[in-house]
């Protein structure tokens, strides 16, 4: 069994994680190979063939791996990996993989297929499938067809409240039923 860090052992430095699952790991380098964990945070994090479902630190190297959120200070490194989500800083390098959201100053990606975006500076072909064209106009449709729901939805609620009333009336208060000789 491998040292786990913990919030009563924040002093650990190194932890190594081997063919073994972590709920929650804090140190300053974390190295994992063949392993899972539910959350990571590090300066320093290394993943080879590992899952992981939070990461946050201040540089991420994932090699083969699958990773749910990635939050880096600095740099992030994706070699052959699946990634839901990562945000840095710094700059995220890809190769071969596949992600839904990324968020960063520089993306090099390479062989990759992304779903979202958003970089000052790209290099290499990510195969975005929204521009961030696309994704302003995606946000847009989406935010205006919320307000219209926002709006029709009360003035729905009133008008269907207001054709009730005249039947809660006639019947003492209570909503019609569904025989005529059956009171509900």
């Amino acid at each position: 069994m491998s040292d786990l860090a913990d919030e009563s052992t924040p002093e650990i430095t190194v932890t190594e994680l081997s063919h073994d699952v972590a709920t929650q790991i804090e140190a300053q380098q974390v190295s994992m190979t063949q392993a899972a964990a539910v959350k990571v945070s590090a300066t320093e994090i290394t993943a080879r063939q590992a899952a992981i479902a939070f990461v946050s630190g201040e540089r991420a190297t994932l090699e083969g791996s699958s990773v749910g959120v990635a939050v880096s200070k600095g740099d992030v490194s994706l070699d052959h990996s699946i990634a839901s989500a990562v945000g840095a800083q710094g700059d995220v390098t890809m190769d071969g993989c596949i992600t839904a959201a990324v968020v960063a100053n520089t993306v090099q990606a390479k062989d990759c297929e992304t779903v979202f975006l958003l970089a000052k500076r790209v290099e290499g072909d990510p195969k975005p499938q929204f521009s961030i064209r696309e994704t302003l106009l995606l946000g847009a449709a989406a935010g205006a067809t919320f307000a219209l729901a926002a709006f029709l939805i009360p003035k729905a609620v009133a008008a269907f409240g207001a054709l009730m009333l005249p039947h809660l009336h006639r019947r003492g208060g209570e909503l019609p039923a569904k025989d005529a000789g059956e009171k509900s």
